[in-house]
């Protein structure tokens, strides 16, 4: 198989692959990898994270640690009566979904 073929497989399946640093490869979830693919990303891996980075652009500053000194505003939300409906809503519908 091909990258491309690896990554169409991958996304038909539903999983989500995301290059780390030091040439790691996140899978998720892992729970649905088969054997077969993981071994094959596995052969693979350095086009797969190729042709990732490729279609993913780097965002600057993703997954750095912020400076020590980085001043952080503890700035509370103040949500409108309608945002606080929605949140509520979308809590209970995920609660009742994993329960």
């Amino acid at each position: 198989m091909t990258a491309v073929e690896l990554l169409q497989r991958a996304h038909d399946l539903g999983l989500q692959l995301e290059p780390r640093t030091g040439g790691w490869l996140a899978v998720r979830p892992a729970s649905k990898l088969p054997p077969d693919l993981a071994a094959a990303l596995r052969r693979h891996k350095t086009e797969v994270i190729s042709l990732l980075s490729l279609m993913v652009p780097a965002r600057k500053g993703w997954q750095s640690v912020p400076p020590g000194d980085l001043p952080l505003v503890p700035l509370k939300p103040h949500p409108t009566p309608v945002q606080q409906k929605m949140v509520i809503a979308n809590v209970a519908t995920s609660n009742s979904a994993h329960g």
